[in-house]
């Protein structure tokens, strides 16, 4: 009977996010069909964690400290994951299986968490679906978790918390949710110092009012349990991180030596870069181009009608108006830290504190963004909805074509634009699939050869790449003194810059980036800026690759898997022993031995 009740009193509101999730899994179809064929951002993504959960995963319940696998060996506390909880899905199935998992969540949690936050605030089904739908659409790096996706569940916990006299046990496991699903140092810290703020703005407001509403000291501390909650899961997944961290303890990494650049142009110029980039925070991409404008539009209208705004409009124009200065104070800290004092003093610091990033509260944009588009809707159909007919119907259109202006400048941008292409016209598509990134095929053959000729299991040496990703190496059982990661060892850093000295001092392009950066720790060549990995297809060659052979074998570097051919391998110490290609390949490898 309850059942009943609740399906007849809420069957529209029902349909209305059944509909919302059926155009969401709409967009997950391709992806499912086309399987490792499908196409996913490779930058900082299949080219570096992918390998990162890979090896976690290998290794989690063997008892290893050290990874033998990565950067001629690493210490396994050196590897966290960008969402711990992902890494489950690496140790129950195989890595693209768990890659896919993981996106279909994420997408999935973005949905509904968006949803359940915008339909809470405005009370408007309709276009909390839209705008929630539209969230889930943007390019997430899933591989991040819920980091970016999963940054309404968090609105959405601190408003279950604040707001209800009895708080739902799902506030709370929203937020350890996404504690266990997202890195604490790429932005959690920002979604859990903001957390933290509103905690400490709703206590001080209780302490100033605990005898007019004795209610508020429940939410109050409600608020702080969820905090706590929050900080608790973080400091249990990152406690190697936080003892490096606060404590020094463990190696010092090479994020000690990065060095930091301002960015060009005034204060000015950078603020407004800050405020209208949709697209650069390529792993915050938010594309809310035409929502500034929307935004504006509304905020102005409110204002003409304020003094006849009921009061659920006041509320959503206070709403609104707040995630505004949110989001303009976040352009101008973020303008601010990029300016020449700032990051000079950054560089003065010889602590981890300089290398950390106070500027990602971006990370919170594409949230915000989609959470104010909601609000602006709902607002604009507000102010019109008892005012007649002919308002209304022209609020609701008028909202209805905004809300398609978004959408067609979101799905252009989509990631589901490309793999619905490749899924209707596969004989068209140039796309880099996951399938053709990782060659599997072809690196079991260099490997079988190796076994073959030589006798030699994967486990028996190691490898440098050339123009090829280690990532994808490594992810192919290889074992490697190369690879791209946000932490490891200063003391190996300098180690393999020996063996690459040379081709730095011919390209100082790729100095900088070695030497103040450096998470990239390839086997650059001066031929090629920042020496990306290099397809067939780009015809790649080394006319002059001059790496240092004897700090590679000191590295433990048996083997080169190489892009292309290195001229005058013979007299540089290097023997070609074969060369790996078919029509269906995506690389040609070229496998030398390092003499």
């Amino acid at each position: 009977m309850k059942i009943k009740t609740f399906f007849s009193q809420n069957k529209k509101e029902i349909i209305i996010f059944l509909s919302g999730l059926l155009i969401v899994s709409a967009g997950l179809v391709p992806y499912l069909i086309l399987g490792e064929k499908s196409v996913f951002d490779v930058l900082d993504q299949l080219d570096s964690d992918v390998a990162e959960y890979y090896l976690k995963a290998k290794h989690l319940f063997d008892g290893s400290k050290y990874f033998p696998e990565y950067f001629g060996g690493t210490s396994g506390s050196q590897i966290v994951p960008t969402s711990p909880g992902t890494l489950i899905f690496y140790v129950l199935f195989d890595t693209f299986k768990a890659f896919l998992i993981n996106h279909i969540l994420v997408i999935l949690s973005a949905y509904v968490g968006m949803y359940a936050l915008l339909r809470r605030l405005t009370g408007n089904g309709l276009v909390s679906a839209g705008c929630a739908a539209l969230f889930s659409y943007l390019p997430f790096y899933s591989i991040y978790g819920l980091g970016v996706a999963g940054v309404p569940l968090v609105i959405l916990a601190y408003v279950q918390i604040s707001e209800d006299d009895f708080p739902k046990p799902i506030a709370y496991i929203n937020l350890a949710l996404y504690g266990l699903f997202s890195s604490l140092a790429l932005m959690g810290w920002a979604a859990f110092l903001m957390f933290g703020l509103g905690t400490l703005v709703h206590t001080v407001i209780y302490l100033k009012n605990k005898n007019k509403d004795p209610a508020l000291g429940k939410k109050t501390a409600g608020l702080w349990i969820g905090t706590g909650v929050l900080g608790a899961v973080y400091f249990v997944t990152n406690l190697s991180m936080v003892k490096s961290f606060f404590f020094g303890i463990g190696d010092e990494s090479q994020r000690s030596e990065f060095v930091f650049r301002p960015s060009g142009g005034s204060l000015a110029l950078r603020f407004l870069g800050e405020l209208l980039n949709d697209k650069d925070h390529f792993w915050a991409r938010s594309f809310h181009r035409y929502i500034i404008f929307i935004g504006i539009a509304v905020l102005i209208l409110c204002f003409i009608f304020i003094k006849k705004l009921g009061e659920n409009e006041k509320r959503l124009l206070r709403i609104l108006c707040g995630v505004y200065s949110f989001i303009i104070l976040t352009a101008l800290f973020s303008s601010i830290y990029d300016s020449e004092t700032v990051v000079n003093l950054r560089n003065s610091y010889d602590n981890a504190l300089a290398s950390f990033q106070f500027d990602r509260f971006f990370y919170l944009y594409p949230a915000t963004w989609y959470f104010a588009l909601g609000v602006a809707l709902s607002l604009v159909i507000g102010i019109f909805k008892s005012r007649g007919r002919v308002l209304r119907v022209v609020s609701v259109s008028a909202s209805a074509l905004l809300f398609v202006l978004c959408s067609m400048y979101v799905l252009k941008n989509s990631p589901f634009k490309t793999n619905l292409k490749d899924l209707v016209r596969p004989q068209d598509s140039n796309s880099l699939s996951w399938e053709s990134f990782y060659e599997k095929e072809e690196y079991k053959e260099v490997a079988d050869f190796i076994y073959r000729e030589y006798g030699l299991t994967q486990d028996a040496y190691r490898i440098g790449n050339v123009g090829l990703e280690p990532a994808v190496a490594i992810v192919n059982g290889f074992y490697t003194i190369d690879g791209y990661s946000s932490v490891y060892s200063l003391e190996y850093k300098h180690r393999f810059r020996k063996a690459i000295s040379r081709e730095l001092e011919k390209n100082e392009i790729n100095r900088q980036y070695f030497d103040e950066w450096g998470n990239r720790c390839y086997l650059f060549s001066s031929e090629y800026i920042k020496n990306t990995f290099l397809s067939k297809y780009t015809h790649p060659s080394f006319q002059n690759l001059e790496l240092d052979t004897d700090s590679l074998k000191e590295l433990g570097c048996k083997y080169l898997l190489s892009a292309g051919e290195i001229v005058g391998a013979e007299e540089k110490g290097y023997r070609l022993c074969k060369v790996f290609d078919a029509p269906e390949y995506t690389y040609f490898i070229y496998l030398y031995e390092v003499l």
